[in-house]
C-alpha cells in the first residue's frame, strides 16, 4: 500500500497525539494545551498569553482551526465545539496553542518509512476572500516554490523536522509511509511545525502532480515496497500557480446544479482539475463548494499567474467566484 497504516496516520487524525509526538522527539512546534471541557479551557485562557489558536483534535475537512482575536471570541468558539458539538466527535477534544507568526509553507516529500525524497515546497491560501479575509476553507489556491525558499532553509527543515519525524516514527514502531505533508511556520526563531497531513493535499496536489518529473507509479511502488530510491523523485525546474473556482456561499451554505461554461476554450497549457462537478443529461454541472482548479507551470510565478488568470475569465457558472490575489505576493518579490 502507498500510504501509512492506522498508527502512522495518527500524525494527521489526532492533533494532540502529533503534538505530544513532536514534544517527545524534540521537533520544533508551538507550546500547547489539550483540554476536554470548557472549564479546563477557561483555566488555560486565563493563564496563557493571547493570541492563541484553537484546534479540533480530529479531522474537520480543513475547517477545524480557529484564530480568535479576544478571550470572548475564544470562549464562544470553545462553547460551540465542547458544548454544542459543532464538529461532532472531531471537536470533543481540543488543542489550545500559542499563536506563532511568520511565513507559512507546506513541505511535501515521499518516504518509505526510512528513506525520503527531495521535498517540494508550496504556499497555499486558506481564507476564502482576498487579503486573507473571511472563513477558513479547504484551500483557495497555491503556488510553488515560495519566494523565500532557499537551499539553506530546505536543509534546515530536512534536518530538524523531516528527518527526525521519520526516524522517531520508526522508533515508536509507527513507521510512516507515503507522502509526508508538513505544514510549517518560518518564525523568527526558525521553522516550527503547525501540523502534519498524510496525503497530497488539495489544492496542493494540483501543483505536485504537474511538477513531478517522471512516472508517479514508479515512486508509488518503491514506497509501497519499502525500497525508495531518492533519485527516483525529480521535480521540474519550473514554477507553478493554481486557483480554485468556488460556488457562491462556500465555505458556508451554497447551491449546486449550475451549468459550467467555457471549459472547452481553455488553453492546453492550463490544466483544469474537476473537484466538485457532475454530468447530468450530457451537461457539466456544479456539485460541490470547490468546483474547479486551474493549474499551470512556467519559467516564473509571474507567467504562470498571468496564464491561469487569463483562462479563469473564460470559465463561468452562476454565483462562481475565486480569489484574485493568489501568488501576488510571490511576484512582488520574485
Amino acid at each position: 500500500v502507498f500510504g501509512p497504516d492506522k498508527d502512522g496516520a495518527k500524525l494527521e487524525f489526532s492533533k494532540s497525539w502529533a503534538k505530544e509526538f513532536m514534544q517527545a522527539a524534540n521537533i520544533p512546534t508551538a507550546k500547547f494545551w489539550k483540554v476536554n471541557s470548557l472549564k479546563e479551557a477557561k483555566k488555560v485562557i486565563h493563564s496563557a498569553t493571547i493570541p492563541l489558536v484553537v484546534k479540533a483534535d480530529g479531522l474537520a475537512a480543513g475547517k477545524g482551526v480557529f484564530l480568535p482575536d479576544s478571550n470572548d471570541e475564544m470562549i464562544e468558539i470553545l462553547n460551540d465545539l465542547l458544548r454544542k458539538n459543532k464538529l461532532g466527535e472531531s471537536g470533543k477534544s481540543i488543542l489550545i496553542e500559542d499563536r506563532i507568526f511568520g511565513k507559512e509553507v507546506s513541505v511535501f516529500c515521499f518516504t518509505d518509512g526510512k528513506n525520503y525524497s527531495k521535498p517540494v515546497a508550496i504556499c497555499d491560501y486558506k481564507r476564502v476572500f482576498d487579503n486573507d479575509l473571511g472563513s477558513n476553507t479547504g484551500g483557495m489556491g497555491c503556488y510553488s516554490p515560495p519566494e523565500f525558499w532557499s537551499k539553506d532553509l530546505e536543509k534546515n527543515i530536512l534536518e530538524k523536522i523531516v528527518d527526525p519525524t521519520i526516524k522517531s516514527m520508526n522508533d515508536i514502531k509507527s513507521s510512516f509511509k507515503g507522502i509526508l505533508y508538513t505544514g510549517i511556520m518560518i518564525t523568527e526563531s526558525g521553522p516550527k511545525v503547525i501540523e502534519y497531513n498524510c496525503r497530497f493535499g488539495d489544492p496542493e496536489c494540483e501543483l505536485i502532480m504537474p511538477m513531478y518529473d517522471g512516472n508517479i507509479i514508479d515512486v508509488f511502488f518503491e514506497v509501497a515496497e519499502s525500497r525508495l530510491n531518492k533519485n527516483t523523485v525529480k521535480w521540474k525546474n519550473q514554477k507553478g500557480v493554481c486557483v480554485v473556482v468556488c460556488s457562491g456561499g462556500y465555505p458556508e451554505k451554497y447551491q449546486s446544479g449550475f451549468e459550467i461554461n467555457g471549459l472547452d476554450q481553455i488553453d492546453n497549457e492550463v490544466i483544469c482539475f474537476h473537484s466538485g462537478t457532475k454530468i447530468l443529461d450530457e451537461k457539466l454541472l456544479t456539485n460541490g463548494g470547490r468546483v474547479l482548479v486551474l493549474s499551470t507551470l512556467d519559467e516564473s510565478i509571474y507567467h504562470s499567474r498571468e496564464k491561469v488568470y487569463k483562462e479563469l475569465k473564460k470559465v463561468s457558472f452562476t454565483n462562481s467566484f475565486y480569489r484574485k490575489d493568489i501568488a501576488l505576493r510571490a511576484i512582488e518579490n520574485e
